[in-house]
C-alpha cells in the first residue's frame, strides 16, 4: 500500500526545468604578433610565424594581456609569414597579439 503511494507521488511531480547551459567564450585561432606600427598610416605588420596566411579583408582583433584592445582589417599586402593589416579602430602596439 506504501509502495503505491510512493510511485503515484512520483509520476505527480513536475519536472525539474533544464540547467542553463553555460555560455561558451567565442573561440579565437591565434594568428601571430604585431612587429611594426605605421600609426601616421594606420597599418601594422604582423609576423604569423609558421601558421597560414589569413583572407583579404577579413577582420582581426587584438589582444593584449587577454584584453581586446585593436580592431584591424587584412589588405592585400600579404608575403610568407607576415601581413599588412589596417587599424580600424585601437591602438595597437608592437608585440600585441592578434586573433581571428
Amino acid at each position: 500500500m506504501l509502495t503505491c503511494g510512493c510511485a503515484s507521488l512520483k509520476r505527480s511531480r513536475k519536472p525539474k526545468p533544464p540547467r542553463a547551459q553555460p555560455v561558451h567564450a567565442e573561440k579565437t585561432m591565434h594568428l601571430g604578433q604585431i612587429i611594426l606600427v605605421n600609426e601616421d598610416a594606420r597599418f601594422v605588420l604582423v609576423d604569423a610565424g609558421d601558421l597560414g596566411l589569413p583572407a583579404e579583408r577579413l577582420e582581426l582583433r587584438v589582444l593584449r594581456q587577454g584584453t581586446e584592445i585593436a580592431r584591424l582589417r587584412v589588405t592585400q599586402a600579404r608575403k610568407r609569414p607576415m601581413f599588412v593589416a589596417d587599424i580600424l579602430r585601437g591602438e595597437p602596439a608592437k608585440g600585441d597579439d592578434v586573433f581571428q
